[in-house]
C-alpha cells in the first residue's frame, strides 16, 4: 500500500490508519519498541542481504516537493550504487543531501534507534515481517519542535544477486 504523503496534519493520521495493517509499533511504550526493533533487527541480520533495491518516499521539512519525490535505491554489497527518481524518464539521481541518510537498510534502522535512545515523542514503525527491513515510520523527535517530523515509506523491497 502506497501512503501519500500530505504536508499538512493530514500526513500522521493517514500513516496510522495505514499502520493498523502491518507488523510493528503504534507508540507500544519504550519496551514494546525495543523489543520489536531487536525482533527486527535480527530478522534483518539473519537474511544476510547485501544488495537489494526498494523504492523509498519522504516526507519531511528536507525538501521541496520536487526534490522528495520517490526514489528506487540500489544496494550492491552493501554500498548505495544508484539513487534515481522513480518517475523520472532521464533516470535522474536524487540528491545525497536528502536522501543519503536514508539509502541503505542499516541507516533505516540507525533510525529508528536513535529515535528510541532519545525517547522521541512520537515513534510509529512498521516492520516487513521476513525481512525485517522498517517500511514505515514515523518520527517526530520533540512536539515541542515545528517541522522537525520524518516519515520513510519503503516499498517494493527486493533481494538481488550481487553483481
Amino acid at each position: 500500500m502506497r501512503i501519500p504523503f500530505v504536508r499538512s496534519a493530514v500526513a500522521p493520521a493517514l500513516l496510522l490508519s495505514a499502520l493498523a495493517g502491518c507488523e510493528g509499533l503504534l507508540n507500544d511504550g519504550d519496551e514494546a519498541q525495543r523489543q520489536h526493533f531487536a525482533a527486527a533487527s535480527a530478522r534483518w541480520n539473519a537474511a544476510n542481504i547485501d544488495s537489494y533495491t526498494f523504492t523509498l518516499g519522504l516526507a519531511c521539512e528536507c525538501g521541496t516537493a520536487e526534490e522528495l519525490r520517490d526514489v528506487i535505491i540500489t544496494v550492491e554489497n552493501g554500498v548505495v550504487v544508484s539513487r534515481e527518481y522513480e518517475e523520472d524518464e532521464e533516470g535522474s539521481t536524487a540528491p545525497e543531501s536528502i536522501f543519503g541518510p536514508y539509502d541503505t537498510v542499516e541507516e533505516l534502522f540507525d533510525v529508528v534507534a536513535e529515535s528510541i535512545r532519545i525517547d522521541a515523542d512520537l515513534l510509529n514503525v512498521a516492520y516487513h515481517p521476513t525481512y525485517g527491513v522498517p517500511v514505515l515510520l514515523q518520527v517526530d523527535p520533540s512536539s515541542s519542535v515545528a517541522d522537525d517530523y520524518l516519515i520513510l515509506q519503503v516499498l517494493d523491497f527486493t533481494p538481488t544477486p550481487a553483481t
